[in-house]
């Protein structure tokens, strides 16, 4: 799994005024997706001053000691993504290079020589160039990060690294040192064997997931919840389980009583009809009897129907959401696209955030899933059981006002039960409508999530740190040391 890495060394270039406030310059990449950048720097006495830029470098003010800072960057609502590990960085006062001669060593990489050497006050800032064959050549430094270790990188072009030569080292102020390099100290490196500065375990940003928009989209529309738990969001996958399963259960149990009393609807409608026919061609009362009791039918229906929705609206609200979160960018570490995250939200709010990593989110919306769809089968259920209810109580009413229709009592017991009905279908429909509601928020969410960050990978990019003055330098303008400021490298590879 790949990761990004932050690599940090920060110089202080004060040797007049070693204890004088100085201004420090930090840079790194910048991030396409990133609306501006924060910078937390801690002093060596504690105290922590936050800077924000909406440049992907900063200017500070610094005396001689020990700082530690992080970087971190801000989206589109000036929250912050994600912060970089807290790193030390020490300002000190420029001295002149010093290099142990005997722990040289040379490679060949690609088009480059690296020379490497264990060294004292080298610096990125530090001025490089090779001599061979009284040809002044022009090179870059590099150090790790501890700074124990430098590298003088040239051009191989320029340069034979089987034949002798020696590297110029200057640092402003100070005499410049030379170190003699053998050409019999070159070690030829292939790209699997290429030495690098970077240990990954040191990386301060790491990818949640190499899945497609696509995967997380159309997982996320058979089963809210799945896209998120193929991108690793076991607990929005589950918030969306949940969910679904509970209006699912709701669903089925308002649908079964809605069967139920069509039963028992129809069965009354049976022999209403057939006592009416029997006894009298027209029976006002029994049809009125009968309307009643179709209104209670059709409010069962409505609550199932509502029922319906709310499932509807978990699944809606979850692809939403994983519209929302397949585009987001944290760094650009997230490799699942828009559409694959879409996919999987519509397939089962919440899966499209579990399949990025987003898993508080992804169960979330499982539970609100599970809950309306639960809700949904519980109102159908109570729906069927009235229908079949209404249906008996129907037959019975009928048979008892035609043999006594002066009586109201059948009439009443009836309306109740028509009312009960329709409470019931509306219960029904109100759970359709949650489960709706839910699948909405969760495609909304995702939506969001989608343009606030993008999940999509990246290459290898790199800032190099330099020395340079605040103002322009001429040829006709002596330097002046006191405005000199060290820049700081930034390396994110991701």
């Amino acid at each position: 799994m790949k990761k990004i890495r932050l690599l940090v060394i920060l110089i202080g270039l004060a040797p007049q005024f070693i204890f004088a406030e100085s201004f420090h310059t930090i840079r790194w990449k910048g991030i396409p997706s990133a609306s501006a950048y924060s910078v937390e720097l801690k002093d060596p006495k504690g105290q922590v001053t936050n800077y924000k830029t909406k440049k992907p470098e900063v200017t500070l003010k610094m005396n001689k000691g020990v700082y530690q800072y992080r970087v971190g960057v801000l989206n589109k609502l000036s929250a912050v993504e994600k912060w970089s590990e807290w790193h030390d960085l020490e300002v000190k006062s420029l001295a002149a290079p010093v290099v142990d001669e005997d722990s040289s060593r040379v490679t060949t990489e690609g088009g480059k020589e690296k020379i490497y050497f264990t060294s004292e006050n080298v610096y990125e800032g530090t001025k490089a160039f090779v001599i061979q064959n009284g040809k002044k050549i022009p090179a870059k430094v590099e150090t790790t990060q501890d700074g124990k270790t430098s590298i003088v990188i040239v051009d191989r072009k320029l340069v034979d690294p089987t034949k002798d030569h020696k590297v110029v080292l200057t640092n402003a102020k100070y005499e410049p040192i030379e170190v003699l390099i053998p050409g019999e100290l070159v070690e030829k490196k292939d790209t699997e064997g290429k030495l690098t500065l970077e240990k990954k375990e040191d990386q301060d940003f790491s990818p949640e997931s190499g899945k497609s928009l696509w995967s997380m989209l159309w997982r996320q529309a058979v089963l809210p919840g799945w896209g998120h738990q193929y991108a690793g969001h076991e607990k929005t996958s589950y918030v969306y389980y949940g969910l679904l399963g509970g209006s699912l259960i709701n669903l089925g149990v308002q649908e079964s009583r809605l069967v139920r009393r069509e039963g028992s609807f129809r069965t009354a409608e049976d022999i209403s009809e057939g006592l009416r026919f029997a006894t009298e061609p027209f029976q006002p009362a029994v049809l009125f009897y009968m309307d009643t009791r179709e209104s209670r039918l059709e409010e069962q229906k409505q609550r199932v129907n509502q029922s319906l929705v709310g499932v509807g609206a978990v699944y809606s609200t979850a692809l939403l959401h994983i519209l929302y979160t397949g585009t987001k960018n944290s760094l650009g570490t997230r490799k699942l696209t828009f559409w694959e995250m879409l996919g999987r939200q519509i397939l089962l709010p919440g899966w499209g955030h579990d399949a990025v990593g987003d898993h508080k989110t992804a169960y979330f919306y499982y539970s609100l899933m599970a809950a309306s769809l639960s809700n949904l089968a519980y109102q159908n259920y109570l729906y069927r059981k009235e229908s079949s209810s209404y249906r008996t109580e129907k037959d019975l009413s009928e048979g008892g006002f035609l043999l006594d229709p002066s009586s109201p009592f059948f009439l009443i017991l009836m309306d109740t039960k028509t009312q009960k009905i329709e409470d019931r279908e509306a219960r029904v429909n109100r759970s359709l409508s949650a489960v709706g509601a839910i699948y909405a928020t969760s495609i909304l969410h995702i939506m969001l999530s989608a343009h606030l960050k993008r999940y999509i990978g990246g290459g290898e990019t790199s800032f190099f740190f330099g020395i340079r003055p605040d103002d322009q330098v001429y040829s006709f303008r002596p330097l002046d040391w006191n405005q000199v400021r060290a820049d700081i490298r930034l390396n994110f590879y991701f």
